[in-house]
C-alpha cells in the first residue's frame, strides 16, 4: 500500500511541476538585441525563415544552425512588457496568421504592423528557457509541430503544455542592434500621446523636430536603418531626410533638424535600453536626444543634452501600421479578384476599462473594449451572439467568392476597438463590418440600425466617409429584407473609436435589440442568425455591384 501511495504522490508532484514557470523580474528577461533562438528539443536546432525569404508570408521553421541571417532575430522590448521579433533576413515581423487563437495556427513573417498578432511575451521556465506566447492568443505558445527535430519542421502556435517543443533559449549575437530596420513612431515617456514630429510636416533641409500629439501622419513616422556596431540612421518617411544635429554641435542644447543624408556623426544614433521598454537615443557626437525642459506641450523643441535618465530623454517605439488603400486611390479589382471583407464580431468575454485615444491624435480617451449587453429573454451574451453571426457571415461570403478576415474567432481575446480597426487595415480589407446588437431601457424598442461616420468626420477621407455611408444603408436595408425586422435607420458615429481608426469603408451594424423579446429570441435562434448573415451578405453583394 505504501508503495502505491508513494507512486501516486510521485506522479502528482510530476504533474504539478510539469510546465511550471519561475517568477522573475523583467530585468531577467532577454534584453533588446539580436539573437539565435535555440529549441529545447535540440541545441543545434534553431528558428529559421524558410529559404531566407524576404517576402511577407515567408514561413517559420526549425533548421540546423548555420549562422545565416535567416536564423537571426532582432528582439525589441516594448513599453507594455511585450516584445517585437523581427527576422534579420527580411526586417519583417513574426506574425500569427490571421491573429487566430487556435492550436495549429501557422506562424510566419509579415509586414510589421504593431498588432497583437506580432507582439509576444516571454514566459520563463525553471530551466532557464522561455515559452514564447503570442499576445493575440493568451495561453498558447510557439510550438514545433509534432516535437520533431527534422530540418524544415513547421513552427506554429499551440495550447501551452510546457514541453520542450514549446521552450526556447536565446543566444545573443549582437546586443547593440536593439531594433530591426523598419518604420516606427517614437513615443515620449513623458506622455504616451506625444511623439517625435517634424514641424508642419516640412520636407526641406533644416526642418525643425519637435514634440507633438500623435496624429498618424508621415511627419511622425521614421525609418531605421542599421549601420552596424549599434549605430542607426533615422529617416523621416515624408521628407526622406534624416535626423541631424545642427552644425554637428557637441554642445548641450544643440538643435535637432532634418537634413539630407551625408553619413556624418551628426546623423548617427544608437538606442540604449532603459526601464519599462523605453530607450534613450544617443548621438554619435556624445549627447542624448532630449525634450526641452521636460515639457509636454505641443511644439516643444527637441535637442541634444547631457544624459540624465529623465523621462524627457526616454522614448518607446512601435511599428507603423501600413495604411490600407482607400477607394479613391485603389483601382477597381481585376475581373475575378477576390474582395477582402474584414468582420469584427464586437466585444469579447472580458472587457478592458483601460483607456485609448478615441481617434488618431485625439485627446479624448475611451475604454478599450467592453463585453457588451445580453439577451433579456434568451440569456445569450452579446459577444457570443456577435461571433455566432460573424462566423455564419464568413461562411456565406466565402461561398460567394469573397476573401474574409476575421478579427476574432474566439471569446478569450484582448483586442481594443482601435486595434481591431488596425488589424483590418493590416489585412488590406476592402470593407470593414463591425457586428453588434443593441439594447434599450424600453422593451418595446426593436429593429435594425447602423452607425456610420458623418460627412464632417475629421479622421477619415471624404471617399471613405461616402463609401461607409453607402455600405451602412445597404447592410441595414438588406438585413431588414431578409429578416422582416424594422429599420431604425442610420446614426452618425463620430465618437466611435472603431470607426475613427478605420482606413477603409466601415459600418457598425446593430442587428436588433436584445432588450426586445421578439428581436432577442429571433437573434438567438440558428434560423435567425442564418437569415441575418444572408441579409448582410446580400448587402455586401449590393455594395460591390454583384
Amino acid at each position: 500500500m505504501k508503495g502505491r501511495l508513494l507512486f501516486i504522490f510521485t506522479v502528482l508532484v510530476f504533474l504539478l511541476s510539469f510546465g511550471r514557470v519561475r517568477t522573475v523580474s523583467a530585468d531577467e528577461l532577454p534584453s533588446s538585441g539580436t539573437y539565435v533562438i535555440h529549441s529545447a528539443l535540440a541545441e543545434n536546432k534553431v528558428l529559421d525563415i524558410a529559404g531566407a525569404s524576404k517576402k511577407s508570408g515567408g514561413n517559420l521553421q526549425i533548421y540546423e544552425g548555420n549562422a545565416s541571417a535567416a536564423q537571426q532575430f532582432t528582439l525589441t522590448r516594448l513599453s507594455d512588457g511585450t516584445c517585437h521579433i523581427s527576422p534579420v533576413c527580411s526586417a519583417l515581423a513574426l506574425d500569427v496568421e490571421g491573429a487566430k487563437a487556435a492550436s495549429g495556427t501557422n506562424v510566419r513573417q509579415y509586414t510589421a504592423n504593431g498588432t497583437r498578432a506580432q507582439r509576444w511575451r516571454l514566459i520563463p521556465a525553471e530551466d532557464g528557457t522561455f515559452g514564447i506566447e503570442p499576445v493575440c492568443a493568451p495561453g498558447f505558445r510557439l510550438d514545433i509541430a509534432g516535437a520533431s527535430r527534422k530540418n524544415g519542421t513547421n513552427v506554429r502556435i499551440y495550447a501551452g503544455n510546457g514541453t520542450a517543443a514549446q521552450r526556447f533559449s536565446f543566444e545573443k549575437i549582437d546586443g547593440q542592434r536593439v531594433a530591426p530596420d523598419g518604420t516606427f513612431t517614437f513615443t515620449s515617456a513623458l506622455n504616451a500621446s506625444k511623439v517625435i514630429d517634424v514641424y508642419g510636416g516640412l520636407t526641406r533641409n533644416g526642418a525643425n523636430v519637435q514634440l507633438y500629439s500623435s496624429n498618424g501622419t508621415a511627419a511622425q513616422q521614421f525609418s531605421l536603418t542599421y549601420l552596424g556596431d549599434g549605430w542607426y540612421t533615422i529617416t523621416n518617411v515624408k521628407a526622406k531626410k534624416v535626423l541631424d544635429v545642427a552644425g554637428g554641435s557637441r554642445a548641450s542644447g544643440a538643435n535637432i533638424q532634418l537634413y539630407t543624408s551625408n553619413q556624418t556623426a551628426a546623423q548617427k544614433w544608437r538606442f540604449e535600453e532603459r526601464e519599462s521598454g523605453t530607450f534613450s537615443i544617443v548621438s554619435a557626437l556624445g549627447k542624448t536626444l532630449d525634450i526641452a525642459g521636460g515639457s509636454q506641450k505641443n511644439g516643444t523643441n527637441i535637442r541634444t543634452y547631457t544624459a540624465n535618465g529623465t523621462a524627457a530623454q526616454r522614448f518607446s517605439f512601435m511599428p507603423v501600421i501600413p495604411a490600407a488603400p482607400t477607394a479613391a486611390d485603389t483601382p477597381a479589382p481585376a475581373q475575378g479578384r477576390q474582395y477582402i471583407v474584414a468582420i469584427d464580431p464586437g466585444h469579447q468575454r472580458h472587457g478592458s476599462s483601460a483607456l485609448e485615444p478615441n481617434a488618431p491624435g485625439s485627446s479624448v480617451m475611451k475604454a478599450r473594449v467592453t463585453s457588451g449587453t445580453e439577451g433579456l429573454w434568451s440569456g445569450l451574451e452579446e459577444y457570443d451572439l456577435n461571433l455566432r453571426v460573424g462566423l455564419k457571415l464568413r461562411a456565406e461570403l466565402e461561398a460567394r467568392g469573397y476573401s474574409v478576415y476575421m478579427v476574432r474567432t474566439t471569446h478569450d481575446v484582448d483586442l481594443s476597438n482601435a486595434e481591431r480597426a488596425q488589424m483590418a487595415a493590416a489585412a488590406h480589407a476592402d470593407i470593414f463590418i463591425r457586428i453588434h446588437a443593441n439594447s434599450s431601457d424600453s422593451p418595446s424598442v426593436r429593429g435594425v440600425m447602423a452607425y456610420q461616420p458623418s460627412s464632417a468626420n475629421r479622421y477619415l477621407s471624404s471617399s471613405v466617409i461616402a463609401d461607409s455611408q453607402r455600405l451602412s444603408e445597404l447592410l441595414v436595408a438588406n438585413e431588414c429584407a431578409a429578416t422582416g425586422f424594422l429599420s431604425r435607420g442610420i446614426l452618425d458615429g463620430d465618437d466611435m473609436t472603431g470607426i475613427n481608426w478605420a482606413s477603409m469603408p466601415v459600418s457598425i451594424i446593430e442587428m436588433g435589440f436584445m432588450s426586445n423579446r421578439e428581436d432577442d429570441l429571433y437573434m438567438a435562434s440558428e434560423a435567425g442568425q442564418s437569415a441575418i448573415a444572408r441579409g448582410l451578405a446580400n448587402g455586401v453583394d449590393a455594395y460591390f455591384g454583384k
